[in-house]
């Protein structure tokens, strides 16, 4: 594929995303959608292994308000002071950094020095509307299979990704539509040693890894169900499961 066919595609999918939201009547509160994929498609389509996080959704004012602009485009592209420091991009930025650099997270540079690793890796949210700050798995699933579950399989086809990174309680409902053809279950998970905090999964197609939502680990209660789960232990267990994979 060329960087003009990606452009291409990108932008017809924008297009038909913009079109469902119209159809399907999201447009009572929101101005449109919050647009995503990959920031640039040259770096995209030269990684050594192409890498798509596969998230919830997005949100603009916090009150399902906002949208008609584009995650990839108009913030990884054109970040603002403060974006390095929005937890879930930061978590990505850090965890693409490390691996690709072969360095644990406490000998990463600061977060402003990483996050341009967001412009080389597919970001797609399974819903397009903008929501609130916080998402319940569960609704925005609904929301998905209700909008949105076509179009993510389109976007998955054009983008071709060899690693999928699953960051969330939707990898059960993914792996129900048959998305993962040849998945035979977990492989082996990282760390190596202690708690998992990544799984492994081989699917015919592209290699998943299937881990918590990459803010997670600033939730209070997260403690209850991975006690190990940090910032850092979250990027180290990713970064080594994409330089397993041979990113």
């Amino acid at each position: 594929m060329t960087v003009d066919e990606l452009k291409n595609g990108q932008q017809e999918i924008d297009a038909l995303i913009y079109k469902r939201a119209i159809d399907n009547k999201l447009l009572k509160i929101a101005d449109g959608p919050v647009y995503d994929g990959v920031a640039n498609e040259r770096e995209y389509l030269n990684s050594k292994r192409k890498v798509m996080w596969l998230l919830l959704e997005p949100y603009d004012d916090g009150c399902c308000g906002g949208g008609g602009w584009s995650l990839v485009k108009d913030v990884f592209l054109k970040p603002k002071p403060s974006d390095p420091f929005n937890p879930t991009q930061q978590t990505i930025a850090y965890a693409m950094w490390c691996a690709r650099n072969r360095c644990a997270f406490s000998n990463a540079p600061d977060a402003e020095t990483v996050y341009p690793e967001l412009q080389s890796v597919a970001w797609v949210n399974i819903s397009k509307m903008p929501a609130t700050s916080r998402s319940k798995p569960l609704e925005v699933i609904r929301k998905y299979e209700q909008n949105w579950d076509d179009i993510i399989d389109r976007q998955i086809s054009l983008l071709k990704p060899d690693v999928v990174i699953i960051a969330g309680q939707h990898f059960n409902a993914m792996c129900g539509k048959g998305l993962f053809a040849g998945d035979k279950g977990c492989e082996r998970c990282f760390p190596g040693h202690g708690d998992s905090l990544v799984d492994l999964h081989r699917c015919s197609n592209f290699d998943v890894l299937y881990s918590d939502h990459p803010a997670y680990w600033k939730m209070p209660f997260h403690k209850r169900w991975r006690p190990t789960l940090s910032q850092e232990t979250y990027v180290d267990a990713i970064a080594e499961a994409l330089r397993f994979l041979g990113i």
